[in-house]
């Protein structure tokens, strides 16, 4: 699960896009692909018909949290 964590009222009402990679390189060949003529690309394009501007854009590195112990 993916959860912009604290947002709260600063997302609501949006849309999030999110593209998932095991690591870096994956993102890269991905986008990469993408402007290659990747056939996936045009439903990519597609899903940004939903929005109406782009707030922000990045490329964040996350790590899955150690299972809790008690």
């Amino acid at each position: 699960m993916l959860s912009p964590a604290g947002a709260g009222i600063q997302d609501a009402g949006g849309l999030q896009l999110w593209a998932l990679s095991p690591d870096g390189a994956a993102a890269g060949a991905v986008v990469d692909a993408y402007y290659a003529g990747a056939p996936w690309g045009p439903a990519w394009d597609a899903a940004y018909g939903y929005f109406k501007a782009v707030d922000s854009d990045a490329f964040l590195q996350c790590h899955p949290l150690p299972a809790d112990p008690r």
